[in-house]
């Protein structure tokens, strides 16, 4: 569990993932150019090893996501600031892992750990 820990952590400070996610859609060509690295970079996380099921970041609204899975379309009804993990990593800000449960999206059982892609100043 560590190992995911430490990679989901390493993500919070990926300069690439944050300017994407800062990145006004205004600026579409560097946007795009941006996005192929992000998703590579997705992809090689995904790939680490045969547990990780999906690498994403959100974008400024919970339900853009850029994602490792080219052809991954999200359920028009899927609002992932309702997800219980998702509001306990905003109010946390910092890591956190979810008990098992099952996905609405696969279906299958998973485990989230997730992380904010902002700086949190401490209080």
């Amino acid at each position: 569990m560590q190992k995911y820990i430490i990679i989901t952590s390493e993500m919070m400070t990926n300069t690439d993932f944050i300017t994407l996610r800062k990145m006004s859609e205004t600026d579409q060509i560097n946007r795009n150019t941006l996005y192929v690295r992000v998703t590579k970079q997705l992809d090689d996380i995904a790939m680490m090893d045969e547990n990780i099921a999906l690498s994403y970041i959100a974008l400024d609204e919970a339900s853009d996501i850029v994602t490792n899975q080219y052809g991954y379309e999200i359920r028009w009804d899927f609002d992932l600031s309702k997800r219980p993990w998702y509001i306990e990593t905003i109010q946390a800000g910092k890591v956190t892992v979810t008990n098992p449960y099952i996905d609405i999206i696969t279906n299958k059982k998973v485990i989230t750990i997730a992380v904010l892609l902002l700086k949190m100043e401490r209080i």
